[in-house]
């Protein structure tokens, strides 16, 4: 899907306007478009019907109306909290809104934040209302949110969240700018946005991602010969492309047919790197991993084949690596010269795939003047990508963007640049981010996975070019949306452990005793039965400055929050019968 930003999306609309396109159409594909995607979410997930609305003056209100009418024709429960008198509403808002009325719909007209009420005190929770429906603000946003218009805000966010309502926005969260990515100070948070015909480039960048929730697509009539018009920023890639690109897998397929992989990474004291991008390939389907370090990794695991090679010994290296479909270099290196001499006397000499990270990256910053290999692919960061810049000062994510296309452009290199999302740039592509909301890893880790980088690698593996995705090449696209780390960005992140153990016995003894003048006699039976249960669980939590741990699941994004619910693991129960038949003489 096609990234633009915010006004290059008006003004393809507009080509479409002047060519006799009617506005009013587009407004009602746009508003059934989202009606369908809100009474599926209802359907599916057997929730109460009621939905409240809130409006504001432009066309983004008017697709609202669109969709209270269709609620409203299919019997379900519908509230409108309008926020601006109609005397100020665009001219298609005050049509829809006409329409609605005609309908028999009730608006409640907003003159201040304390008229806007999501529950009634004397309502059960199954009357409650389901949704908000954002249509505030629309795309054409700018500047700063304030007064009675911030109050809203404000309030929907925090009743949403006090009250469990999902919020679903209109083509863009209201408050958030659809050019720069930036709020302020604040804008909806919502969890679904339902962005129509192209996606808008401030979901991507600065503050967008944090916004947005999930994305789903409604096409509400523009032709695509005004789509291809418009200036693309970047290529957005869901679920279905990246399904589309995935390798079918040979079942009888040999190990070095499944992929070679060589790495050149781990230090003294870094050999975690090292280790843990070798894992990192082998899991996502490398079929034998090489590892080449100055000295043994200690406590390797047993599928880790270890070279111990000095980095004097170019020649040795190469000719392990001449054996290999690919190579990442860079995890744990290290930072010392003898590191930087030794890339940049290997790097020209390598005829591989070649995926560099972390150290190397940190050399090459270094010395620019590095020859890297053919089709190289870097996978920075957004410090270590400023550092191979040169950028000291704080700096946009649009202007990070523009640089780092232009970097890999002119060093003929792929680049993954991580973060939320990861943006992938190729040399003679547009940039495509695959906003890690649709790869969806419910499985929380203790540290970032994509520090190793190696999913990439394994996408090289399977010999494919670095190209868009419809010319077919997943190397950087497979690679970055599987490598997805499961932390909340920002936070530290714990888990929480529940131990239980319950033992018990019970037990039934019965014993008889002589006395006789020289001799004492006992006879005794007993029966014991010992119980013991051991139950483990594991959930997802936060630390707070104080190191101390805590349960928040709102504080995590969507997508993570399956990883909230307890994980059992090792549990056990089991019951020890003893019996025992005892006889003394004393």
């Amino acid at each position: 899907m096609r990234v633009v930003s915010a006004i290059e999306m008006a003004r393809v609309e507009a080509l479409a306007y002047l060519d006799g396109i009617s506005d009013e159409m587009y407004m009602q594909n746009a508003g059934l478009g989202i009606f369908q995607i809100l009474t599926k979410l209802i359907r599916e997930k057997k929730l109460p019907n009621k939905i409240t609305i809130i409006a504001g003056k432009g066309n983004n209100a008017g697709d609202g109306y669109v969709v209270a009418k269709s609620l409203l024709e299919k019997g379900y429960d519908v509230k409108i909290f309008q926020l601006f008198p109609i005397d100020e509403a665009s001219k298609l808002l005050k049509l829809q809104y006409d329409n609605f009325i005609k309908k028999n719909g009730k608006v409640t007209f907003v003159k201040n934040v304390d008229d806007i009420v999501f529950e009634n005190e004397n309502e059960n929770e199954k009357e409650k209302n389901t949704f908000i429906l954002d249509a505030i603000l629309g795309t054409g946003f700018k500047g700063a949110l304030s007064g009675f218009l911030l109050d809203a805000v404000n309030k929907i966010n925090e009743k949403s969240k006090e009250l469990n309502l999902k919020i679903l926005s209109i083509d863009i969260p209201s408050g958030l700018n659809g050019n720069t990515g930036i709020v302020d100070p604040t804008a909806i948070r919502s969890d679904i946005t339902i962005y129509l015909g192209l996606a808008k480039l401030g979901f991507f960048i600065n503050d967008g991602p944090n916004y947005i929730g999930n994305l789903v697509y409604v096409d509400f009539g523009l032709d695509e010969k005004y789509k291809k018009l418009a200036k693309i920023e970047l290529e957005y890639m869901d679920k279905i492309n990246l399904k589309n690109l995935l390798p079918k897998i040979d079942r009888k397929r040999h190990k070095y047919e499944a992929g070679f992989v060589i790495g050149i990474a781990g230090s003294e004291g870094m050999y975690g790197a090292a280790k843990l991008s070798s894992l990192a390939a082998l899991r996502s389907g490398c079929g034998i991993v090489k590892m080449i370090t100055q000295k043994a990794v200690p406590s390797a695991f047993y599928e880790l084949v270890n070279f111990v090679i000095d980095f004097e010994n170019i020649e040795e290296i190469l000719a392990l690596i001449s054996k290999a479909d690919s190579v990442f270099i860079g995890p744990g290196l290290g930072r010392d010269k003898k590191v930087e001499d030794f890339l940049f006397k290997i790097l020209p000499k390598i005829n591989k795939k070649t995926i560099l990270d972390a150290d190397a990256l940190f050399h090459l910053a270094n010395n620019l003047k590095m020859i890297l290999p053919k089709d190289s692919v870097l996978t920075p960061h957004k410090n270590e990508m400023k550092r191979l810049l040169r950028i000291e000062k704080p700096i946009t994510d649009e202007k990070l963007f523009e640089k780092t296309k232009k970097f890999s452009v002119e060093k003929n290199v792929g680049i993954v640049l991580k973060g939320y999302p990861t943006i992938i740039f190729h040399p003679k592509k547009d940039p495509i981010t695959n906003n890690d909301v649709i790869y969806k890893n419910y499985v929380m880790l203790a540290a970032a996975v994509n520090e190793t980088d190696c999913l990439t690698t394994r996408a090289s593996v399977d010999n494919y070019e670095i190209t868009d995705p419809d010319t077919g090449n997943p190397v950087l696209i497979d690679g970055a949306g599987l490598n997805q780390s499961g932390y909340v960005k920002g936070t530290p992140t714990a888990i929480i452990t529940n131990n239980q153990i319950i033992q018990s016995t019970d037990g039934a003894s019965i014993q008889f005793n002589w006395n006789l003048d020289k001799h004492k006699f006992m006879v005794g039976m007993s029966i014991d039965d010992a119980s013991a249960e051991y139950r483990n669980s594991q959930r997802l939590g936060f630390f707070t400055a104080n190191r101390e741990a805590y349960l928040d699941p709102d504080s995590a994004h969507p997508q993570f929050l399956a990883a909230f619910d307890p994980l059992e693991n090792s549990n056990f129960s089991g019951t020890n019968t003893t019996k025992s038949i005892y006889f003394s003489e004393t």
